[in-house]
């Protein structure tokens, strides 16, 4: 796949698998999943407890790998990408707004979501206009 198979794609997953092993058993939460999030779309991940949506999340902010397939964000095919290029990848197109104690509660949203691109070396006026998009 490249990144002309899908133009208008933010985040595209071919034939994606991710499992989780132990010493005694291997658990496959992710199997074969192939999506496309076309830009401009707005699209809710539901599911049950245990259904595999942080793990769909965390591969497409470039926080895991999957075991099998791969990821596309905005482009970039994220699997051959080394660990250092993974952590400039995340610091310049992923924002990641947890939802409990991971915000700052001083902070307002919005400040929430500036500050990290701000300290990640965009400008602060930049930062504060995306954030306010």
């Amino acid at each position: 796949m490249s990144s002309t198979e899908f133009p208008s794609a933010v985040l595209s997953l071919k034939s994606v698998v991710k499992n989780f092993s132990s010493q005694h058993e291997t658990v496959s939460v992710l199997n074969g999943v192939n999506w496309n999030l076309e830009r401009g779309v707005s699209a809710a991940i539901v599911g049950e407890s245990g259904a595999g949506k942080s793990t769909l999340l965390h591969l497409a902010a470039a926080l895991d790998r999957p075991s099998e397939g791969q990821v596309w964000v905005d482009g970039t095919d994220l699997g051959p990408l080394k660990e250092r290029e993974v952590s400039a990848f995340r610091a310049s197109k992923v924002g990641i707004i947890f939802q409990f104690h991971f915000l700052l509660k001083e902070f307002t949203v919005w400040e929430n979501v500036w500050l990290p691109a701000w300290l990640a070396g965009v400008p602060k006026k930049a930062a504060k206009e995306r954030a306010r998009e």
